[in-house]
């Protein structure tokens, strides 16, 4: 289990340089998706489901669909520049 929790980490760090460094945000936020999601997998292998369904949910879901949400409506409006 030990191996498994230190694979996820080195995968959670990837994909955090990668949020962090990427210039594309599309990209950005995928990878701060898999951050999200990887670090849900990773409370729930230590047994913290609590933690896991609260990281899931709120970082997961909510947070990304929120920013998936801005990116579009600033694509649909030109990039919110007032007319």
């Amino acid at each position: 289990m030990g191996i498994l929790i230190g694979f996820l980490g080195l995968l959670l760090t990837g994909a955090g340089v990668t949020a962090l460094l990427h210039k594309s945000l599309a990209k950005a936020l995928a990878a701060y998706g898999a951050v999200s999601f990887l670090s849900a997998l990773m409370f729930a292998l230590m047994k913290a489901y609590d933690a896991a369904l609260s990281q899931f949910t709120l970082s997961g879901l909510l947070t990304l669909a929120v920013f998936l949400w801005v990116k579009k409506r600033l694509e649909g409006d030109g990039g919110g520049e007032s007319k």
